[in-house]
């Protein structure tokens, strides 16, 4: 959502007076409670916890967020790597060609077809 959209919904809210929890003001408005704000009422979750509910005309634009360094960009795009080969299908691939790179020995494979969208449901090696 750019700036433009982001405060005609701010104006909108607050022309109808409106209300809002506040993880609901930050991730719709990206507003915060003002300083010494008092919350108009309190609600009750099924889980027990109590919530205030905040005016959004006593709420303050949050900061903008600061675009990402390069060592940011980059410690995501390795993170997204490193959680994807950690994962169960990635530790399944590793072990996949593990087993491949030891030149075995087909004996039977159980496969969904025989297009490129099969898969291997139960294969059958031995090391010759």
């Amino acid at each position: 959502m750019n700036n433009d959209e982001l405060a005609t919904r701010r104006a909108q809210a607050i022309a109808e007076d409106r209300c809002f929890s506040k993880g609901r003001l930050r991730d719709e408005f990206r507003m915060k409670p003002a300083p010494g704000a008092e919350p108009v009422k309190w609600y009750k979750n099924t889980y027990g916890g109590r919530f205030a509910v905040y005016r959004i005309a006593d709420c303050v634009p949050m900061r903008e967020k600061c675009p990402l360094t390069s060592k940011q960009q980059l410690a995501g795009q390795r993170l997204s790597v490193l959680s994807r080969l950690n994962s169960t299908s990635g530790r399944m691939a590793r072990q996949a060609y593990d087993w491949l790179s030891l030149a075995p020995l087909f004996l039977d494979t159980e496969t969904t077809g025989l297009d490129n969208t099969a898969e291997a449901l139960e294969i059958g090696l031995t090391d010759a």
